[in-house]
């Protein structure tokens, strides 16, 4: 058994140690020999230390870091529902706020939420927040995914290009280069070409489309970008992956918006899976390069990389329930969650069991990694 340094990677026998460190009592008993697959015995045996700031860490020793520190006070009220980094700073939402800070000091108000947990992913240079369906760019503030242009007269529809009559800026709408936009008609007087159309690009009141009109229109028409009611999502290559009750939601390549776009004869298109058996999809991660999905009862793993050829393999095993979705993290190969009174690994067959939560009574809980360890608190 040895005690490594953080810094200096020195290693320090365990005989040339105090029997007490200073800091705050806590005893660590070491057992010696093959429970911790050793093949000799350590000096020192069960009265290492108490110390302060030491982990345990793989192999046999265990490891100082820097003290953590108090980030920022109590902020806010209402029921903490989550948090996550982007470009720096800290989001966190609480109650029905949305709150951001650099510094811990400094707090902003965003603006208002839901009083929901929330559900975090970063697309490209976009953080986006469910089911709030809210994004954020560089500048923080809260922008809706969903928009609706209302009536817009004289819109022009010819080949792939969609052109918004004087007064009108695709930009100033909202929308943008990779948006899904939904055309609905206004009136029957010329029926708009209905329907969902990429856009590849923009000037002004003009958009350029992946696809061709079916013909040459002057329309009174809405414009619409909508997504689905996702309960949780996730991001793997270039797709957002969610799920809502039985159903699967693939996003098309390359776009955080466009869910309904169907098939573009490249495989890039969005794609929606039903879930086959019984029962709601409760949690979801990326795995190895593709997404595993999860049941109470039942692990299923989206192979492919085309949405023209997805198969979705399902088997039965020990899943994880609505109520602690949160605590699944991927670690290193695997991934990590609580379920049935214990705590699980997921590596590709069955769930390995890992060790019991002590036979206590959970109602919540969340999961988390500093990219070596798995990290677990339950309610």
């Amino acid at each position: 058994m040895a005690l490594r340094k953080e810094k200096e990677r020195d290693m320090i026998p365990c005989d040339g140690l105090p029997a007490r460190l200073p800091g705050t009592p806590k005893r660590i008993l070491f057992h010696m020999g093959k429970e911790l697959g050793m093949d000799t015995p350590f000096g020192g045996g069960k009265a290492l230390a108490e110390g302060m700031n030491l982990s345990p860490r793989r192999g046999q020793e265990v490891a100082s870091r820097l003290p953590r520190r108090m980030f920022m006070t109590d902020y806010g009220s209402g029921t903490p529902h989550g948090m996550t980094v982007f470009n720096g700073m800290l989001i966190f939402a609480r109650g029905t706020g949305l709150f951001a800070t650099d510094d811990g000091v400094t707090v902003r108000t965003l603006g208002s939420v839901s009083d929901t947990d929330k559900s975090f992913i970063i697309f490209g240079e976009r953080l986006y927040m469910s089911p709030d369906k809210l994004y954020l760019e560089r500048d923080a503030m809260p922008k809706p995914v969903e928009l609706d242009t209302g009536v817009i007269p004289g819109a022009q529809f010819s080949g792939n290009t969609l052109r918004l009559p004087s007064g009108y800026n695709w930009t100033d709408l909202g929308f943008g280069v990779g948006d899904c936009v939904r055309v609905v008609n206004a009136d029957d007087s010329e029926p708009a070409p209905e329907g969902y159309y990429r856009i590849v690009k923009l000037h002004a009141g003009t958009a350029t489309m992946a696809q061709s009109f079916p013909s040459t229109y002057t329309s009174n028409a809405r414009f619409l970008r909508t997504v689905p009611d996702l309960t949780a999502c996730c991001v793997c290559g270039d797709r957002v992956y969610g799920i809502a009750g039985r159903s699967i939601h693939v996003s098309a390549a390359g776009s955080a918006t466009d869910f309904y776009r169907r098939s573009t004869g490249d495989g890039s298109h969005a794609v929606t899976i039903a879930g086959g058996t019984e029962g709601n999809f409760t949690a979801l991660s990326p795995w190895q390069g593709y997404v595993v999905f999860f049941k109470s009862d039942r692990i299923c793993k989206l192979l492919g990389s085309r949405a023209d050829s997805f198969t979705l393999q399902d088997r039965q095993g020990v899943g994880v329930p609505a109520a602690l979705a949160k605590t699944l993290c991927a670690v290193g190969d695997a991934i990590y969650y609580a379920s049935e009174g214990s705590v699980w690994r997921y590596r590709g067959q069955e769930p390995e069991w890992i060790c019991s939560l002590g036979g206590i009574s959970v109602t919540g809980g969340c999961g988390g990694t500093d990219g070596r360890a798995y990290y677990l608190s339950m309610d």
